[in-house]
């Protein structure tokens, strides 16, 4: 069990200004926070250090949300990392593919929860 402080989140969003929106209200409630711009940076991150949650954002450049969460399932240490998808987009085929191979712990759509959901989330997951 890890408090806000030691759990490490890793947010993958392209949309600036959504990326900082989410790191300084994850960061206000005592989480450490590393933000990438897209899935190459955030496969980067992920070589560099360890954390503790993923915050996948989908549609993104060079690579998008999910091969992202394919590459990290890949990995030794990314088999059992939990993956939170936060997106925009309705599932389509392909997502609806990629999320059972992959299996993120939870898929949020950005219209319907918002960052306090978010919080909650990762309380519980920490916390197990």
């Amino acid at each position: 069990m890890k408090s806000r402080s030691e759990a490490r989140i890793l947010v993958v969003e392209d949309e600036a200004p959504m990326a900082r929106a989410i790191a300084d209200s994850l960061s206000a409630e005592g989480f450490h926070v590393v933000v990438a711009g897209n899935g190459q940076q955030g496969m980067k991150k992920l070589e560099e250090d360890i954390f503790d949650v993923v915050l996948l954002d989908i549609a993104m450049p060079k690579v998008d949300g999910m091969e992202m969460m394919k590459q990290v399932r890949e990995t030794e240490k990314g088999r059992e990392i939990p993956i939170i998808i936060y997106t925009n987009l309705v599932p389509d085929n392909d997502i609806i593919q990629g999320v059972s191979r992959d299996k993120p712990v939870y898929y949020f759509s950005k219209t319907e929860h918002d960052i306090d959901f978010i919080i909650k989330t990762l309380d519980e997951i920490i916390s197990v």
